[in-house]
């Protein structure tokens, strides 16, 4: 067995080359950046004013546009009920409010006559002076009376109109002419369109790193979050596809509430108040769905890569020695193109961008580097 043994050919020897990966590279550079982040919210009106009918009766005139949509201005009437009982009422009243006050003047004059005579000499009895007093305060009950049931009449005449308090939109109403309404019931809503806010909410980990608040000693409640800096802020209408994008100019302007639920922290975003001086026939109005782009405050030193060369479990693939080098790393803000790391990247490291598959760690690689990874965004996409 051994010499057939000794006789066997001894195999080939196979030379075995180890395997290279090509991969493009960046020289990690070390910046500041101001984060965006974008968020959807429906637009609001400040002002909504529910209006209803302090007067009931019969509606004798109708604004021409108190349609749902229609536009009214400030002081424009609206709605004026019937008033002919009111007036004829307070026409008798004012007569008789005359004639009354006449007949006070006589009663006081024949009062101040008995009491003079009464002090004098006590030319008259004292029942005598009584009775002059009290039918001279008995008439000017009357008087009071009288005088109260103009002045109620009046302010119903008034209460028969109703104007517009600031010009605005007619978001609904529910009245119509030679109508009967109920006093109390409301009967439409006015809306003051050139105040708009939207309310957005952001996750609170994202608020934390971004959103630049005052400091806290400049606030008497410190129970609440400190008072938002007034950062300008883009709002497009999400459903516009355009090039000519339906954008206005906004500000974050307070934090409405920290919702437990969502963890999230809702914020009003108010459009410029001199939004209503541009002239546009397409701009932004209330139920309008809107991408809010806010800028958050400086991040200092961080490393700018594309978002898709961090891996899944948050590492980065380095090229160490032109050997593949796998490391952990803080995410410290991402966009939809840009991923920003705190640490785990030393300045000057270079950064695969190539997509790889599982590579083996220490794997030799064949390094092309690139210089931009804009370019590489863009040849990715």
């Amino acid at each position: 067995m051994r010499t057939l043994a000794d006789m066997k050919t001894l195999p080939t020897k196979k030379n075995v080359t180890e395997k290279v990966i090509e991969v493009e590279v960046m020289e990690a550079k070390q910046d500041s950046v101001i984060p965006f982040i974008t968020v959807l919210g429906e637009v609001k009106a400040i002002r909504k004013v529910p209006i209803t009918a302090e007067l009931g009766g019969k509606v004798v005139f109708k604004h021409p546009h108190l349609d749902i949509g229609g536009l009214v201005q400030k002081g424009d009437i609206l709605v004026k009920t019937d008033t002919k009982e009111i007036e004829l009422t307070l026409a008798s009243d004012k007569k008789r409010l005359e004639i009354i006050k006449k007949n006070l003047e006589l009663a006081k004059r024949a009062f101040v006559r008995v009491e003079q005579l009464y002090k004098k000499g006590r030319l008259v009895t004292e029942e005598a002076m009584k009775q002059a007093e009290q039918a001279y305060l008995s008439l000017a009950e009357r008087v009071v009376q009288v005088e109260h049931s103009v002045t109620t009449s009046q302010l119903e005449i008034e209460k028969s109109v109703i104007y517009a308090q600031f010009t605005g939109r007619v978001k609904s109403v529910s009245v119509e002419e030679n109508q009967n309404v109920p006093a109390g019931q409301e009967i439409m809503t006015l809306v003051d369109d050139s105040i708009l806010e939207i309310i957005v909410s952001l996750k609170g980990d994202e608020a934390k790193k971004i959103l630049p608040f005052e400091k806290k000693s400049d606030i008497s409640y410190p129970f609440w979050f400190s008072k938002l800096k007034k950062v300008n802020v883009k709002v497009y209408w999400s459903q516009d596809q355009d090039k000519d994008k339906v954008e206005e100019q906004g500000f974050l302007h307070r934090v409405v509430a920290f919702d437990d639920k969502t963890r999230t922290l809702k914020l009003a975003v108010r459009l410029e108040e001199d939004r209503h001086l541009k002239e546009t026939d397409f701009p932004i109005v209330e139920g309008m769905f809107c991408d809010v782009i806010i800028p958050g405050k400086k991040l200092n030193k961080l490393i700018k890569i594309p978002r898709q060369a961090v891996q899944y479990n948050q590492t980065v693939y380095l090229s160490v020695g032109n050997r593949l080098k796998t490391v952990p790393v803080n995410v410290v803000w991402s966009d939809d193109n840009y991923a920003y790391i705190s640490n785990g990247i030393e300045p000057l490291s270079l950064i695969i961008l190539t997509r790889l598959s599982d590579p083996l760690e220490n794997t030799k690689l064949n390094v092309t580097e690139i210089d931009s990874f804009t370019q590489h965004i863009a040849k990715d996409k």
